[in-house]
């Protein structure tokens, strides 16, 4: 497993994005806790590939108290939504200032598995890179350190 060290610029956060969204069969975005100016232009763009929601009280890296859930909506990776995601999702980790949406915390999925997730406003970024070309592409994006594997995170739908 890969964890993604010294937090890259914007730029480099968006490379890493944009490799993600070309590999990816099946990306999630979680509900976050606030209102964003565009959030439901966002989720208008995304509706029609809605795969499903799922409540939970933990997601990847992510836990809330008993009594609480997490929304997650699963989204269809085509080339519709890499082209919805390219315009309007450009921070892989933190929040931006202007707090543009409320859906975060993106997570990529190849045939069911998880192989990039994240927990934006922790600046938590993890990989389980599908094969080695991935792999090398992310470690020429920016430095990750090589980290024990941590089960109870990898998500297969």
């Amino acid at each position: 497993m890969m964890l993604l060290i010294n937090e890259p610029s914007l730029d480099l956060q968006n490379k890493i994005l944009l490799e993600s969204i070309e590999v990816s069969d099946v990306f999630s975005l979680t509900v976050g806790p606030f209102e964003g100016q565009n959030s439901d232009v966002l989720r208008q763009q995304l509706e029609p590939y809605l795969l499903r929601t799922i409540k939970t009280q933990h997601w990847f890296s992510y836990y809330v108290p008993t009594g609480y859930e997490i929304t997650v909506n699963l989204y269809q990776s085509c080339e519709e939504t890499k082209k919805i995601l390219k315009q309007s999702y450009h921070r892989l980790l933190g929040r931006s200032p202007e707090r543009v949406t409320n859906l975060e915390d993106i997570c990529f999925f190849q045939n069911g598995k998880l192989f990039l997730g994240t927990v934006s406003h922790e600046y938590i970024c993890f990989a389980y890179p599908p094969n080695n070309q991935f792999y090398d592409t992310l470690t020429k994006i920016c430095s990750w350190d090589i980290v024990d594997d941590v089960t109870d995170e990898q998500i297969t739908l």
